[in-house]
């Protein structure tokens, strides 16, 4: 999608058998995405070795 000021757009969606929830987040600034980039910089100190995924972090 291009739109002005569209910077991006997640969908996760869980199911089961005969149903379905979706949830969608779109953002239109990418002030949307500092407060997790500084938690991530502030946290990224404590860890040690190779960490997989964010939850070590966040």
């Amino acid at each position: 999608m291009r739109l002005p000021g569209y910077v991006a757009e997640e969908t996760v969606i869980f199911s089961n058998s005969g149903e379905s929830l979706q949830l969608k987040q779109t953002s239109f600034s990418r002030e949307s995405f500092v407060p997790g980039v500084l938690k991530a910089i502030q946290g990224v100190n404590q860890l040690t070795g190779i960490q997989l995924g964010l939850e070590h972090v966040l």
